[in-house]
């Protein structure tokens, strides 16, 4: 309960900071706008335009994460997390979560601007049809998110020069995704290569139709266990990351916390 509390707290604090609620309101709408155009101009799928500009939001809203604890510092409350109760690493991860759980808003966001009629738009009854695989991926790539956030926030504070390499961080992130990739009717061991980006499986679960089908409960047990494989080596990579930035804070005094 500590940690939601804290968890709650930093999502509070987080939007607070309107910078944060503007680039994610920009990144999305700008998406669906683009996405809208390029639906109108060449036919293309409007749910899986959908999905891009959702995922945009969420990640532009992650990638904050690479200047984040830097933001702190500056505020002078790195500090107050460092010698939390909970310890240094709950409390970071409370702070970390608040970039990704703000960044849900891009789906109900992105859900309203695609569902105004009008060229290009997304009918509720598509989005109806998907609605399944969105309930089941939508927690899976908030999960794969959170945990490429830690990653990026724990690599980045060893640089006081973090919040310059935000956008840095954004492009590969997003070419890694596959938010720019059809989506997959066969299981493929180089696709699972890939797939050790945490995202892109549930981005796949997210763009199947029907799962109704033999072939369609195989692929997504197949993207169930890519995601749950990459989600894995991200939680020990993240851990990994961690420990060194806290050894570098507290033995080595590399790290400034003030």
């Amino acid at each position: 309960m500590r940690m939601l509390r804290e968890a709650a707290f930093q999502l509070r604090e987080y939007t607070r900071t309107t910078y944060f609620i503007e680039i994610l309101l920009v990144a999305t709408l700008s998406a669906c706008l683009v996405q809208r155009l390029g639906v109108r101009a060449w036919g293309s799928d409007p749910y899986e335009g959908f999905l891009r500009s959702a995922v945009m939001g969420l990640w532009t809203s992650c990638t904050s994460a690479a200047g984040l604890i830097g933001f702190e510092r500056r505020k002078g409350t790195l500090a107050h997390l460092m010698v939390s109760r909970s310890g240094p690493r709950p409390a970071i991860l409370a702070l970390i979560s608040s970039t990704a759980t703000f960044g849900l808003l891009a789906f109900p966001l992105a859900g309203v601007a695609w569902l105004i009629p009008g060229p290009g738009a997304l009918l509720p009854t598509e989005l109806g049809e998907h609605w399944p695989v969105l309930v089941l991926g939508v927690p899976l790539i908030w999960l794969g998110a959170l945990v490429m956030a830690l990653a990026v926030a724990c690599l980045f504070v060893m640089t006081p020069y973090a919040t310059a390499y935000e956008g840095l961080v954004l492009v590969p992130c997003m070419a890694l995704s596959g938010v720019f990739e059809g989506p997959t009717r066969t299981i493929d061991l180089g696709e699972g290569l890939k797939n050790l980006i945490p995202t892109r499986p549930a981005l796949s679960i997210m763009k199947a139709g029907g799962i109704a089908s033999d072939s369609g409960v195989s692929i997504l047990w197949w993207d169930l266990a890519c995601w749950l494989v990459a989600l894995l080596l991200w939680i020990s990579l993240a851990a990994r990351l961690a420990s060194i930035s806290e050894a570098r804070a507290r033995r080595d005094g590399t790290i400034e916390v003030i």
